[in-house]
């Protein structure tokens, strides 16, 4: 009979903290994702149907490279916290940091995802 070979597991497991945040930051990197191809693709013609002036279209441009930028961001920060990368911690902080400024979603979304990067043990513990 062949024994297969078990696969070696990690030594440090992924904490469920780091899980949440980079699965949060990966689905609003999604969502960035999906509302920059809405704005490059059909943005400048609703926003031609709308209102009057190449500027509305120019801005629908504006704001779908916009989002764009901010969809690849928070897919590298998603997949780097996945990755229990440092840099990942820090950049996905900062960005927590930003989104205390927004509406009161972001406010509680940004305090938890902090909260769990920092203060939550085990998920410290992986990012040290």
């Amino acid at each position: 009979m062949v024994k297969a070979k078990s696969s070696k597991k990690a030594s440090k497991s992924k904490p469920i903290g780091a899980t949440i945040v980079a699965i949060y930051f990966l689905i609003v990197g999604i969502f960035a994702l999906v509302a920059s191809v809405m704005f490059l693709t059909v943005g400048p013609t609703v926003m031609g149907m709308l209102f009057q002036g190449p500027l509305f279209s120019l801005m629908s441009a504006a704001i779908g490279i916009v989002a764009l930028i901010a969809a690849i961001i928070y897919l590298i920060v998603g997949y780097g916290i996945w990755k229990l990368k440092k840099w990942a911690q820090i950049v996905a902080t900062v960005l927590s940091v930003l989104g205390l400024f927004g509406g009161p979603l972001s406010l509680v979304l940004s305090i938890v995802v902090i909260l769990l990067l920092w203060v939550h043990k085990d998920t410290k513990k992986a990012f040290s």
